[in-house]
């Protein structure tokens, strides 16, 4: 469910963006069957899908099933590939500042290595990179990583504007991170000044939390404001 909402809000964006996925590089993390990736391909991106070694078959097979879908004859050529990422083990260095966009979903389960996670979303990134990440029911790890996630803003989709009116669900949202000069989706600059989460998130409106913030208690109540050309804004 979760990958069918994240990729069809890529869909969304890409269409409204000026510059929309054509010839980024993009990383899907945690891939699974790869339908993230393979939509941001079939919309011009270079795309590399990543899972564990024990993934990687069904990756590649469903990268050969798909690959005229996506860069069918007289489309000018992009790299399309299935390869293992663990992240845990140091990042290839291939790989190294390689990605625009990261895309995954559902990656914060209960016991998740969120510091691992963290650590190869920043080493993967360029400097002006975005992640967009689906957050289903299983967010035990949210807040830790977002904890983790030095250098990066977070925020949540808005589900009025930039998630598909159809294909979207109230259990699973779209995390929003994004580096310096970061602007992918076109979105207006915003600064988190503070934001406490409380378990009530958990239904299915995630947490936002500046990266670099302290977790706050379990039962804290969410209290959000952005800072905007001097003006301050509460959503």
């Amino acid at each position: 469910d979760s990958s069918v909402v994240l990729s069809k809000a890529i869909e969304r964006w890409a269409a409204r963006g000026s510059a929309g996925l054509a010839g980024k590089a993009v990383v899907e993390l945690g891939a699974g069957c790869g339908l993230v990736g393979l939509t941001a391909a079939a919309l011009g991106a270079h795309v590399t899908l990543t899972d564990l070694p024990e993934n990687v078959p069904l990756l590649a097979a469903n990268v050969s099933a798909n690959r005229d879908a996506v860069a069918p004859p007289g489309k000018p050529p992009q790299t399309l590939q299935a390869r293992s990422l663990d992240w845990t083990a140091p990042l290839p260095t291939d790989l190294a500042a390689s990605a625009d966009l990261i895309v995954g979903t559902d990656l914060f389960y209960h016991g998740c290595p969120v510091e691992d996670l963290a650590s190869t979303l920043a080493s993967l990134a360029r400097p002006d990179a975005e992640a967009w990440l689906a957050v289903g029911r299983n967010r035990g790890g949210l807040d830790a990583f977002l904890a983790a996630s030095l250098g990066w803003s977070s925020r949540l989709a808005d589900r009025a504007t930039e998630l598909d009116p159809l294909y979207q669900l109230e259990d699973v949202d779209v995390l929003v991170l994004r580096r310096a000069g970061a602007g992918l989706a076109a979105q207006r600059p915003r600064r988190l000044i503070f934001a406490l989460c409380g378990q009530s998130n958990m239904a299915g409106r995630g947490s936002l939390l500046e990266a670099g913030v302290a977790a706050p208690p379990p039962d804290a109540r969410i209290s959000a404001f952005s800072q905007e050309g001097g003006e301050e804004e509460r959503w």
